[in-house]
């Protein structure tokens, strides 16, 4: 048989029968056809020599025509039928063969087409057009074989309908490693994917959407049936004479292809807005589902259908639709909100342009349109209260759109929501006073803001997962050593300098000042303006409850009586042990006249160099480094003993209020009133000796390093 051996090439690897190169990839002609014609039978031995003659004269793996047992095909879906056949869909268990690293191999489980033979009764009959399929010139199908319905006994052929359409700039299909026939769809395979696994809860229902479902042709063209329960915000857009029109945020967001040709993905948008109609006539279902068959063989491509729901309230069933389809080009761009294409220039009907209603606050966010924008109170869902007081109320919240990783991109995020008392002038001054604390450095992002159904405007910026001091200390105290401990009071005066550069002070005024009662400085108490003093203040008492872990004052009320105490002098006590270098610097920032008080800056510069003297070897170069050093150990060791349980108490007590006490005494003479002359000659940040492997411990934001 040498009329095969110009055909073999080492590049086909080698028989394992002859060991000859092969005549084309994992396939010997002259022994492979020998072994495939061996080992099986159709029960019919006219069906069995048709298909040996075939398989005889094959020339490559891949093209070998099989007698294909009916048991090893499931799932079979009718997708057309005419007089002289119908065509089916179904899944062949076994795969087909396919060339795997050289070798012969076979897919996983995959989609076939099954299109019976109109004389299916007579055999002659059968074979005579069995044979005339196999000889069509045209590429349109590709057969892989043969097998008889065990049920009508009907024979019927197994092959790719759809093999024209496959191509390689569609990518391949993971299931059964065949091009796609469209962008990241495989009209054999993903068909299988999308009819299974759901119901509606009603057979018609069903069968309706697995009708239209079998037919589709491009992934972003898939009919669902979409749970109420993933339509959020629904919102009623009007009646007409059709229905009701109404609009929902669609939480699982709509089909989409991403990627680049041959390596295009299949995907969702974030959430977006959809459209829904109900129609007017009474719940008939057969009338429902007429209507929606006809919806969605319209010539009329104004709307795009994305599926059916049920409200779970009304048991209306709707059409769940983009209206606005018609209108979406490519050349308008994308919606930042959607990530559907806009309906022209820059410009999606559907989320509409961002405007706040407000002439002031839509300039503010023009102010800092790089980095903030209008938020659509609607993309913001599972809203819940995460703290309350006298400075507004903050609330967690998921947002739908979410921040922008790139041009293309953007991830759903939790965020924080902050209202604010008072009017709009003073929500913008706050808010301004927020951007400029981000433009200076502060690490907590401003996203932007939004309007509630209240008409109350929010703070839309970053969610701080950790939680708060207070509770932070009560779960972490005794693992918390006081490197730890100053290294969280450095970041806060850090921050607190930047505030204070920033100019963001709260004001007090003839009502008083809002706050929790032990933190406020007894000038504020006074009715004395407030001042960046009075924050320093503020951080002293924050000082004291750290050494302890309590809150302070934890025992007794917060009221006019303890407002008088404060104002007379009393102040937080500090636990056992703590250095006393660390007691002055507190007190110090607890002065009872606030001009004797440091600064952030000096605070941030002082308790740097506790820290820098905790955790290196400065005793040499500065004479007190080596005492302060041995004092922040001792105080370590004392931590296992504090008690830091404490009654319970209410947490009420700890929330911001309006703090506007009467006749309370101006006593100023516990504390010693001369000015602070507050020397920092020390900071190893400032020395020749400060090295970037310093550098690298002291920017870390972890308080474990």
């Amino acid at each position: 048989m040498i009329v095969f051996e110009y055909k073999r090439n080492n590049n086909n690897g080698k028989c394992g029968n002859c060991n000859r190169y092969n005549t084309s990839p994992a396939w010997c002609q002259t022994c492979d056809p020998q072994t495939v014609v061996q080992g099986w039978t159709s029960g019919n031995e006219k069906i069995d020599d048709c298909i040996k003659e075939f398989q005889i004269k094959t020339t490559e793996y891949e093209n070998v025509i099989e007698c294909i047992p009916f048991n090893r095909l499931c799932n079979i879906q009718m997708i057309s039928e005419d007089v002289l056949s119908s065509i089916f869909l179904a899944t062949w268990l076994n795969g087909i063969r396919t060339i795997s690293d050289n070798k012969q191999s076979r897919t996983q489980s995959c989609g076939v087409n099954l299109k019976t033979l109109p004389s299916s009764q007579n055999l002659l009959n059968v074979l005579e057009e069995f044979k005339d399929y196999m000889q069509l010139e045209n590429k349109k199908h590709k057969v892989y074989g043969i097998t008889q319905n065990s049920i009508t006994c009907e024979y019927m052929i197994v092959f790719d309908e759809f093999y024209s359409k496959r191509h390689h700039d569609n990518g391949k299909c993971r299931n059964c490693n065949r091009y796609n026939t469209s962008p990241s769809w495989c009209q054999a395979c993903d068909l299988q994917t999308v009819i299974q696994g759901w119901t509606s809860g009603n057979e018609n229902i069903d069968d309706c959407i697995k009708e239209i479902q079998i037919k589709t042709t491009k992934c972003d063209d898939v009919i669902e049936w979409i749970p109420f329960d993933r339509l959020d915000n629904l919102r009623k857009n009007g009646e007409y004479g059709f229905g009701s029109e109404f609009s929902a945020i669609w939480l699982d967001g709509i089909r989409v292809i991403l990627g680049e040709t041959s390596k295009f993905v299949q995907s969702r948008t974030l959430p977006c807005e959809v459209n829904l109609l109900s129609f007017l006539r009474p719940q008939n279902l057969l009338n429902f589902l007429r209507e929606f068959k006809d919806s969605i063989h319209s010539e009329n491509k104004q709307y795009k259908i994305y599926g059916i729901t049920q409200n779970t309230i009304t048991g209306e069933y709707m059409i769940v639709f983009d209206k606005f389809f018609s209108d979406r080009k490519i050349s308008y761009g994308k919606c930042k909100n959607c990530d559907r294409y806009n309906t022209s220039l820059d410009w999606c009907q559907t989320c509409g342009p961002w405007t706040s209603g407000n002439m002031n606050i839509d300039n503010c966010i023009h102010e800092y349109k790089e980095i903030i924008q209008w938020i659509p109170f609607h993309r913001l869902y599972n809203i819940q209260v995460i703290g309350k007081g006298g400075f507004g109320t903050v609330f967690s919240a998921s947002w739908l759109n979410g921040k922008r990783i790139n041009a293309n991109q953007r991830t759903s995020i939790i965020v924080a929501l902050k209202s604010l008392p008072g009017s709009r002038k003073n929500f913008l001054r706050e808010f301004k006073n927020y951007m400029k604390l981000r433009l200076i450095g502060s690490k907590l992002e401003v996203y932007g803001l939004t309007r509630n159904a209240d008409n109350e405007y929010l703070m839309v910026f970053q969610y701080a997962n950790i939680g708060n001091l207070r509770n932070y200390l009560i779960s972490n105290f005794r693992k918390f050593n006081w490197k730890n401990k100053l290294k969280i009071l450095i970041d806060v005066t850090k921050y607190l300098n930047q505030i204070h550069i920033a100019g963001y002070i709260e004001e007090s005024d003839s009502e008083g000042v809002y706050g929790v009662l032990p933190y406020v400085a007894p000038e504020v108490l006074n009715k004395q303006p407030y001042t960046t003093a009075s924050d320093i203040y503020s951080f002293g008492v924050i000082m004291a409850e750290i050494s302890t872990g309590k809150p302070p004052y934890y025992d007794i009320d917060y009221d006019v009586n303890l407002a008088s105490r404060i104002c007379k002098g009393l102040r937080p006590e500090f636990a056992k042990g703590i250095p006393e270098c660390y007691i002055q610097l507190a007190n110090q920032c607890m002065n009872v006249n606030p001009s004797c008080r440091p600064t952030a800056s000096n605070m941030y510069d002082k308790l740097s160099s506790f820290w820098y003297y905790t955790m290196y070897n400065y005793d040499e170069i500065f004479k007190e480094a080596l005492g302060i050093k041995k004092a922040f150990e001792s105080a370590d060791l004392t931590i296992p003993t504090l008690l830091t349980t404490i009654p319970n108490y209410s947490q009420a007590k700890f929330t911001s209020k309006l703090l506007n006490f009467k006749n309370l005494s101006n006593s100023f003479n516990s504390f010693e009133s001369k000015p602070l002359n507050f020397q920092i000659h020390s900071n190893p940040l400032n020395s020749s000796f400060y090295d970037s492997t310093l550098q690298k411990c002291f920017i870390s934001n972890n308080a474990d390093n």
